[in-house]
Parts: C-alpha cells; sequence; structure tokens
C-alpha cells in the first residue's frame, strides 16, 4: 500500500483558539472547507492517473485510478491508493519509472488550496 499523502492545516491550535471565540460554526466552516480541498485533490490526482496531467498517464485496467480515495478526521485529510502496487507507481522500481501523481499534483494545487483555504477563513472572520 503507499504512503498516504496527509493535508494537515498548520497551527491549528491558534486557529482552533480563535475559532471558539468566533463560535462552534466557524470550526464546522473550517472543516468544510478542509473537506472541499481534499476532494478537490482527490479529482486532480485522479485527472493525473487518466490524463498525465502531472505525470506520466498511468492506467491500464483503471484499477490504480479506483483505488484512489480520500478522507477527512477532524482537521486532517489523507489521499490515499489501496491498490497493493500504488507505492510502486508511485515511487517506481528498479524495472519502471516513477509516476508520481500524488507528489506532483499535491505540489502543483499547494498555492491554490492555500489561498482557498485562506479565502475561507476570511469570510468568517467578515
Amino acid at each position: 500500500m503507499a504512503e498516504p499523502i496527509i493535508i494537515q492545516i498548520k497551527g491549528i491550535e491558534e486557529v482552533k483558539r480563535y475559532l471558539k471565540d468566533k463560535n462552534i460554526e466557524a470550526l464546522r466552516k473550517v472543516s468544510a472547507a478542509l473537506n472541499q480541498s481534499v476532494l478537490f485533490l482527490e479529482a486532480q490526482i485522479k485527472n493525473s492517473i487518466s490524463h498525465g496531467t502531472n505525470a506520466p498517464i498511468a492506467v491500464d485496467t483503471g484499477n490504480f485510478m479506483r483505488s484512489t480515495t480520500s478522507e477527512v478526521y477532524g482537521f486532517t485529510g489523507r489521499i490515499i491508493n489501496y491498490a497493493e502496487y500504488g507505492q510502486y507507481v508511485e515511487y517506481g522500481t528498479s524495472k519502471m519509472p516513477a509516476r508520481p501523481h500524488f507528489r506532483n499534483t499535491v505540489f502543483a494545487n499547494q498555492n491554490k488550496i492555500e489561498e482557498f483555504m485562506k479565502a475561507k477563513i476570511k469570510e468568517i472572520e467578515n
């Protein structure tokens, strides 16, 4: 099983204290924004796998793409691939070059996610 890509909000304790002062609804909004971000990245990774947007195409039977899923627990989101060969596709082997769809997609979209989260937090402040 491939190592999961983990997305975590930095400085969460400070954010929690600030948001607790605002109200519980603000915590729900930040959690929903994280969920949207994780779902966006999952879709972008699947697009990369099937269309080669961030690494060479990695579709033969479609199992690798179907085995990619996401989950959010509190303020941590995970995108993981459950195919038993997932880590070999992502990191490569001595006989196969790496096709780092997960890492490249997260890197390519990190600024978008950061700006999206900042905008959501700014909405709460107003």
